[in-house]
């Protein structure tokens, strides 16, 4: 029993010499055979012993250790601003903030100042490189703590452009921001396309007929997903893009003539046998990147869906048609109209495809659906005439249009709620009736398109209003009863792709800038902006709706390029602005954000692309 004392208890001296010594990393080595032989361990287990024992030594260990530890950084970003005009405030900690050091790479340009206490980011700079991404990193009692991929990519209002090579001069470009904040564009194409070639990738795509279309997505951060191509041996045409974002609909509207197969772009079949070359319309329901139906809409001449529009659940289908047309046909239901001319036709249908009716503001003459605009169950059109006419017919009223030769007629119908409301017809002499476009929110009709010379804009409204400008562009604003409200004139160039689109109460008005000319004039605010080429650049001006409902001039903006281009449209989503632009030449629209982002073209001759810039709002 004594030996058997004295065996314990020199064991236990053993081991507490052991701990004395302390299982560094410096030590290891030399102590694993010894530990072996006193206590029986396998190495296995030395292993586990040792690297939690190393674990806790280090921990007090202040050394310099290489190490890196597990711990979260977050950032708050206080001021994400113009980087030129504002400061940037960025704040970021540790959970654990004792004992913290930071540190941020690469380094900061002159103007950005880094507290290696804080982790904060203060100052301003000219010199922030646009695609630079700074990342900050914590180094806590020597061990450095991972950022946790936290890239913080000082930047300014400009984000990006990307640009698409279509083959195609002047077609025309839809767009859509779903959900997810992925872009879809739907556009027309000719020949070889490679739709992915801003994204340094390859997506060749080929058009099998004469003119196709394409629907392009691209992700929330510029990255390239995926193009689809519906085409046939004929030609197939783009009308509108419609999104349900409740139900993460996609609805592809447009026009072909052949057979077709409609679901093949994804990766399904809905073939449409057609035996003659007659110009039909469709629209087809995507879910979830899934196709799910088609509807086919025709008439024994000509139908073509000209415009589209969503609005609680229902979807406006706005064409021109001729001959004899049973708009309920493919829904298995029946409803006989007729053009002698070319009419418009109004057809409401459901977001779950089921037919509601249709309406015809025709002839005698033809009609030519110019834009149009609806707001819970209001709307406005804008159609031009060739001679008299009885818009409200369709509705058992008669109120007849007296149209004027050797002018433009433009006639403005309003109907709420599927009840025919007025009509007022204008004649602006020489208008530009291709780029006039029209708005309706809260009740208030927005009218903007070109003019030469003199107009009485107020005239047709019910109250005289002169204006006067060499080449401009007019802003008109009436009421839901059709009374005049007030006006502005601009020196926008009148182009074809003139749009106007109002969001969150701010008006964007896209056109042409030819020369030096002072955009804010009528507003009594100097604002001279200058083309960067003799033809004219794409601009965008910017108007603000004041809780008076006033108008306020805000800004405008040049995208500039080599040569003529032309702003087509813009979507707002979500504190960002996605801006079209058709282009056939070199670009640089960063520079009027005080920003450098060349984009070469690379096209043939008179091939024809557009771009998509996204801002921030």
């Amino acid at each position: 029993m004594f030996f058997l004392k004295c065996f314990l208890i020199t064991i236990l001296i053993i081991s507490s010499n052991c701990n004395q010594i302390g299982l560094s990393k410096e030590k290891k080595t030399s102590l694993d055979p010894f530990i072996f032989i006193v206590l029986g361990a396998d190495q296995s287990k030395s292993n586990v012993i040792d690297e939690n024992e190393s674990n806790q030594s280090n921990s007090g260990n202040s050394s310099g250790s290489s190490d890196e530890k597990e711990a979260e950084i977050t950032c708050n970003i206080e001021s994400y601003v113009f980087k030129i005009k504002s400061n940037i405030d960025i704040q970021c900690v540790v959970a654990d903030t004792i004992n913290v050091k930071y540190s941020i790479t690469p380094e900061l340009p002159l103007g950005l100042n880094f507290n290696k206490d804080t982790g904060q980011i203060l100052g301003y700079s000219q010199n922030v490189l646009r695609k630079t991404k700074y990342t900050i990193s914590g180094v806590k009692d020597g061990l450095s703590i991972k950022s946790k991929d936290i890239d913080l990519e000082i930047t300014g209002k400009y984000l990006y452009t990307s640009l698409f090579n279509t083959g195609r001069e002047n077609g025309p470009v839809f767009s859509i921001v779903d959900k997810n904040e992925n872009v879809i564009s739907m556009y027309e194409f000719r020949g070889n396309i490679n739709p992915a070639k801003s994204y340094e990738l390859n997506d060749n795509k080929s058009c099998s007929g004469y003119l196709c279309v394409a629907i392009t997505k691209i992700s929330k951060d510029n990255k390239y997903i995926s193009t689809k191509v519906l085409s046939n041996s004929s030609s197939v045409y783009a009308s509108k893009l419609l999104y349900n974002e409740s139900n993460d609909e996609l609805f592809i509207v447009g026009r072909y003539q052949g057979s077709i197969d409609f679901g093949a772009p994804f990766n399904a079949s809905d073939k449409i046998i057609q035996n003659d070359y007659r110009a039909r319309s469709f629209i087809l329901k995507i879910k979830n990147e899934v196709y799910i139906d088609s509807k086919v809409f025709e008439s024994s001449e000509y139908f073509s869906i000209i415009d589209a529009k969503i609005s609680n659940q229902n979807i406006y289908l706005i064409s021109q048609f001729s001959g004899n047309s049973n708009p309920a046909k493919d829904f298995s239901k029946t409803q006989s109209l007729a053009s002698d001319s070319t009419d418009v036709m109004i057809t409401r249908i459901t977001s779950n495809f089921e037919y509601i009716d249709s309406k015809v503001i025709g002839g005698p003459g033809n009609q030519n659906l110019l834009d149009f605009d609806i707001e819970n169950g209001s709307m406005i059109l804008a159609v031009e005439s060739d001679s008299s006419f009885n818009p409200g017919k369709s509705y058992n009223l008669n109120d007849n249009q007296i149209i004027k030769e050797n002018t433009t007629n433009i006639s403005i119908i309003y109907i709420e709620n599927n009840h025919y409301k007025w009509t007022k017809t204008i004649q602006w002499g020489s208008l530009y009736s291709d780029n006039f476009n029209i708005s309706l929110r809260d009740n208030i009709i927005y009218i903007f398109s070109g003019f030469y010379h003199s107009i009485d804009i107020g005239k047709f409204f019910g109250r005289s209003d002169l204006r006067t400008l060499q080449v401009g562009s007019a802003l008109l604003r009436v009421n839901s009863s059709g009374q005049y409200l007030d006006s502005k004139i601009f020196d926008i160039l009148p182009t074809y792709h003139q749009s106007l689109s109002i969001t969150n109460n701010v008006i964007f008005l896209n056109g042409v800038l030819q020369g030096e000319k002072n955009i804010g004039f009528d507003f009594a605010i100097n604002d001279i902006k200058k083309s960067t080429n003799s033809s004219g650049s794409a601009i965008q001006t910017r108007i603000e709706i004041s809780g008076e409902n006033h108008l306020i001039y805000k800004e405008t903006f040049i995208f500039g390029s080599e040569k003529s281009n032309l702003c087509i449209s813009n979507l707002v989503y979500n504190g960002y602005i996605y801006i079209y632009t058709r282009v056939n030449s070199n670009l640089n629209y960063a520079v009027e954000f005080g920003d450098n982002d060349p984009v070469d073209f690379q096209g043939q001759v008179y091939e024809s692309g557009f771009t998509i810039t996204k801002l921030k709002n």
